[in-house]
């Protein structure tokens, strides 16, 4: 009887497994050049990161500065709040402490503060704090509101190409169409706002 439940439940186990590789597999290549003509960037700094309990909040993707991308993260849970920024851009040790931060709280003042961690940096100034990691020409920044340090590392250190999944929820909205209305009346269609005799 146990080798016969376990016989059974071996392809559904293969089916989840790969429902759940398809879903975390990048993107395909013409869709995500779709979405990034939609925000006028191009597709390589379109990019997103994968930590629990956090999801791109609705409309809160798009491009940042002159060519480069950020997405806000939310934790529906508890409403910490993370932002990605994708710029083609380096950082270097000298670079550091002066690179703008990409932080939900507005800009840090002041020099930041730079500690090197297998070959990412970890930024903190005026109550900012961040990581930030080299992929290739683009530069990822990680940001975070009341997020743990360690989950801002974790973050940069799981930085990727969208899944379709994914992208689907940053796309652009689809431009709302006009909808005409039967309650208006005809002319200009402003409404008669006259007062009768009597008031």
């Amino acid at each position: 009887m146990n080798r016969r439940r376990l016989w059974w439940s071996t392809p559904v186990l293969l089916a989840l497994l790969a429902g759940c590789a398809q879903e975390a597999a990048p993107a395909d290549p013409d869709d995500l050049a779709a979405a990034a003509s939609g925000w006028g960037i191009p597709p390589d700094v379109v990019l997103t990161t994968a930590v629990d309990g956090f999801e791109p909040a609705p409309g809160g993707a798009g491009a940042y500065g002159s060519d480069g991308f950020s997405v806000v993260l939310t934790n529906p849970s508890d409403g910490r709040i993370m932002v990605l920024a994708a710029t083609r851009d380096t950082m270097t040790a000298q670079s550091c402490p002066t690179t703008p931060f990409a932080s939900t709280s507005g800009a840090a003042e002041g020099q930041a503060e730079c500690t090197a961690e297998d070959g990412m940096f970890y930024r903190t100034a005026d109550g900012a704090s961040e990581y930030a990691v080299q992929r290739d020409d683009v530069l990822v920044q990680v940001s975070g509101d009341g997020v743990e340090r360690e989950v801002l590392r974790e973050a940069a250190e799981q930085v990727r190409v969208p899944s379709a999944k994914i992208l689907r929820a940053m796309e652009p909205p689809e431009p709302m169409e006009g909808v005409e209305r039967g309650d208006l009346p005809p002319g200009d269609g402003a409404p008669d706002n006259s007062v009768g005799a009597g008031g």
